[in-house]
């Protein structure tokens, strides 16, 4: 019974997630969207969307799951003549592969793929989800005992904080075409600094135009640091496993 629960709760979580991000991303397509929020101008519409991309990395940070990697039976394992080495691949292995995580980057795959207009951005929008995913874990891996506490604070003050912003959207779309105008110049200004962080970066592999030559460098260091980050990772997990 609680497998079966937890698969419908897994289930629940990814039909909720992307079907937020779909509905973000394809509200400014909609014609009764149009109709219905006629402050929706493209620059409103970047900001939405850059502040839903900036808040949902923000959550994956956050609900990254590290908890298989706490195994107790470790030592055991080595006792018994596990290797150290196939056991670090293993506590690798099932680190990343955790259902939760797969689902956040699944979400992240569809939200970033359904924007794309070139072929180009579809190889790069992959491995910059591979790449944010990694370099998440290591942090985590790295330094959660140290950050978890503080964390949990920022991260609540940052979802009121979104929470407070759309609440303002909402009170204030009577008077929209006054609020508006005048909330137009800044967006722009904020829009230019939302792009810039993680959720901003991962949004521009689908939304710039850079060719296919700027693809394949991009493509290719990527890999490459995807590569050494889970050297490092393993490396890291059979330095702290050869100590239990």
């Amino acid at each position: 019974m609680l497998t079966i629960g937890y698969i419908l709760f897994l289930g629940i979580m990814l039909v909720n997630l992307i079907g937020t991000a779909i509905v973000v991303v394809l509200m400014d397509s909609d014609p009764w969207m149009q109709v219905q929020l006629p402050w929706l101008t493209p620059d409103i519409y970047s900001f939405i969307l850059l502040v839903f991309g900036n808040a949902y990395w923000v959550m994956h940070f956050s609900f990254t799951n590290m908890r298989l990697l706490n195994i107790e039976e470790n030592r055991k394992l080595l006792g018994f003549g596990f290797s150290l080495d196939r056991l670090a691949k293993y506590l690798t292995l099932i680190g990343f592969c955790h259902p939760v995580n797969i689902i956040y980057n699944f979400t992240w795959l569809v939200f970033l793929l359904i924007q794309v207009d070139y072929a180009f951005q579809v190889p790069v929008a992959i491995v910059a989800v591979a790449l944010n995913y990694v370099i998440i874990y290591s942090i985590k891996h790295r330094f959660i005992r140290v950050v978890e506490k503080r964390f949990i604070a920022v991260v609540v003050g940052f979802f009121i904080l979104i929470f407070g912003l759309f609440q303002m959207i909402s009170l204030f779309a009577s008077n929209s075409s006054r609020i508006f105008a005048e909330f137009v110049p800044q967006v722009e200004t904020i829009n230019a600094f939302l792009s810039w962080l993680p959720g901003g970066m991962l949004i521009q592999t689908v939304t710039t135009y850079y060719g296919w030559m700027n693809a394949i460098i991009i493509f290719f260091f990527a890999v490459v640091i995807i590569g050494l980050t889970v050297v490092d990772h393993f490396n890291k997990t059979r330095l702290v496993e050869s100590w239990t």
